[in-house]
């Protein structure tokens, strides 16, 4: 396992949004709160389009870690129940083939929000459109979710799609959960080390000290190499 220091260039591939402008051309779309997030943490960042045929030509670089990110919807076949199709096919198709070149590589990957319910699609799981919720959730407004019974943080909701406990991909620890709505909110796989949050750590956390938590976690990850310490994992691995 490889182990980075403060100061060395860990090199990421990060995906970007499939959609159309105003005249409906398509384009990419990265927020720069990535860019500014990830270069703060000391990750340097290769920008993939969603539209370019030479993936395999810009993984021949150095790339350490696999960043697959927020925004949209993925293909409706892969919801528990039935749904229009919003899905970003040039996308799907360049995030799986990283994922792919993940497994063969052993490269860490980071999934957040759409990027997280993409890797547990892939492993089987399932997600869903989260209307009947006991406990109602609003875009931009911050929730609680458990680490563990004793730990409660507070992250932001930008999403109306999701992973109920019982469609978490068998595959993977539960990290953190909405324990109002049985909703994941993190997982991770140690022998893939691929970790997935369903909340936006680039974004604002009003709750400074949820904004520590999360960012040691995610700075760990990158600095370890894809590893996470257990004390993150939900009640020591356990779902119940």
């Amino acid at each position: 396992m490889k182990k980075y220091l403060i100061g060395d260039n860990m090199r990421a591939i990060i995906t970007q949004r499939q959609r159309k402008d105003d005249y409906g051309c398509s384009i990419d779309v990265l927020e720069g709160a990535y860019v500014e997030y990830f270069e703060n943490i000391g990750v340097y960042l290769t920008i993939v389009s969603n539209f370019t045929k030479h993936v395999k030509e810009m993984l021949e670089e150095k790339i350490d870690f696999i960043i697959l990110t927020g925004g949209g919807d993925i293909s409706s076949k892969y919801y528990r129940f039935g749904l229009e199709d919003f899905s970003q096919k040039k996308r799907d198709d360049i995030e799986i083939y990283l994922i792919n070149h993940s497994i063969k590589n052993n490269i860490p990957i980071l999934g957040i929000c759409r990027g997280m319910q993409l890797l547990n699609v892939y492993k089987g799981g399932s997600i869903s459109k989260l209307n009947n919720l006991n406990v109602k959730r609003y875009i931009g407004q911050e929730h609680p979710v458990y680490f563990d019974c004793n730990k409660k943080i507070y992250v932001n909701n930008y999403h109306n799609y999701g992973i109920y406990i019982d469609d978490l991909s068998t595959n993977f620890d539960l990290l953190c959960i909405d324990s109002e709505n049985d909703i994941v909110e993190g997982f991770y796989d140690e022998s893939l080390k691929w970790l997935g949050v369903q909340f936006h750590p680039e974004r604002t956390m009003k709750d400074s000290n949820s904004r520590i938590y999360i960012d040691c976690m995610i700075r760990q990850f990158f600095k370890e190499g894809g590893v996470i310490d257990e004390s993150y994992y939900f009640s020591s691995r356990s779902r119940n």
